[in-house]
């Protein structure tokens, strides 16, 4: 390319940028941007107001539209900034319990700062996130009764790629959608570290706790930095009335945040070298130091079937 062709060729692209920045400048001042619907855009979404206001621009004003076309954008640019933040450490975050009768749902996710793990948005994230685990457990229990199954115990370890792939209730998006929205929307490294679910009996009972900072509740997801699932049992001549029993489950997962067993006695321990203080039954009731677990059990006529205990960013 001679010299003189390239320098038209310059003064060409120059004018092309020039002629498509002018018309984007014009369309921008020739359609008005509804104030109220970009006050409402940014509230429900928490992006930018120039970026509301391009979706709106882009959009023809119509919210639902706008906000679909930011999601897309979210999810491009969380993929972008999930390949630059690999490797990053995420020590923080929130763990999400669900209790449907007797199916309950676990699910941690960790992100890099305390500032992200108390936002709305990445709480969200949690809650459909756990939500869909119970989903899963729910249709899996009644796909085996379809099929003739019976009712029994059961604690599935749910791999966090396979809960990744999964849709979200009512929606064609699948939880790594949601996350990719959320790392665009937050800038920061999130991770779906675990999860797990359980079914238990018809004549059990489970209960919940979650403690420490960020606790809420959104859409019956109990959230925090510990918490707590125990499935407890009552013989079928026991006359404990379903409430009764209720709140000693959840007396008992609160006991299970703050005292960490590792088993609920020692027929658990299979040969393994387990201190007494370690075993459920045998350790001091939190709430009433003067007895022990077991002995709170053998006065309600009860006993304990499973529990399960997380705490954010262990190991």
């Amino acid at each position: 390319m001679t010299c003189s062709s390239l320098i038209s060729s310059r003064i060409w692209n120059t004018t092309i940028r020039k002629q498509v920045f002018n018309h984007y400048k014009r369309r921008c001042f020739s359609m008005k941007v509804d104030a109220k619907q970009l006050a409402n855009l940014r509230k429900q979404t928490g992006y930018g107001l120039s970026l509301c206001r391009e979706a709106l621009l882009e959009n023809n004003n119509d919210i639902k539209v706008a906000q679909a076309w930011l999601d897309e954008q979210a999810i491009k640019k969380g993929w972008q900034k999930a390949e630059k933040l690999q490797g990053r450490k995420t020590g923080e975050g929130v763990i999400g319990v669900m209790v449907e009768n007797n199916h309950a749902a676990m699910v941690e996710i960790c992100c890099e700062t305390d500032f992200v793990a108390q936002n709305d948005f990445f709480k969200d994230l949690v809650a459909k996130s756990t939500a869909t685990a119970l989903s899963h457990r729910k249709m899996i229990v009644q796909r085996g009764l379809d099929l003739g199954g019976t009712f029994t115990h059961f604690r599935e370890v749910l791999l966090t790629h396979k809960l990744n792939e999964m849709k979200l209730s009512n929606s064609d998006e699948t939880v790594n959608d949601l996350v990719l929205q959320v790392v665009g929307r937050l800038g920061e490294r999130i991770m779906l570290k675990r999860a797990v679910t359980m079914t238990t009996e018809q004549d059990c009972v489970i209960g919940r706790y979650t403690h420490g900072p960020f606790t809420s509740n959104i859409d019956g997801c109990q959230m925090g930095k510990y918490a707590a699932i125990v499935a407890i049992q009552q013989p079928t001549t026991s006359n404990i009335g379903n409430e009764i029993l209720a709140t000693l489950a959840t007396s008992l997962s609160q006991h299970i945040v703050g005292m960490n067993p590792s088993c609920i006695s020692s027929k658990d321990t299979a040969g393994e070298n387990i201190d007494k203080g370690e075993m459920l039954e045998e350790q001091y009731y939190l709430m009433d130091e003067t007895i022990t677990v077991k002995e709170l059990l053998d006065r309600n006529n009860v006993s304990v079937v499973d529990f399960l205990r997380m705490e954010c960013g262990e190991q």
